[in-house]
């Protein structure tokens, strides 16, 4: 068996994933969900319309 040391981002972020991505209204690159600008959003920090705020992401750091 396989244990899992650490769930995937996409995953264990995937609410506030999709939250963004509902927003995002911006051209995005060819074959990416989110448009760049999303991706700082994310990244950086910020509060969406609907009153959801991300934190800064510091999982990068974290590995």
């Amino acid at each position: 068996m396989t244990e899992v040391i650490r769930r995937h981002a996409e995953h264990q972020y995937a609410e506030e994933l999709a939250a963004l991505k509902a927003q995002d209204t911006r051209q995005k690159p060819a074959n990416w969900a989110l448009s760049p600008w999303a991706v700082v959003q994310y990244l950086m920090g910020c509060t969406l319309d609907n009153a959801l705020s991300f934190h800064p992401n510091t999982s990068a750091s974290n590995a």
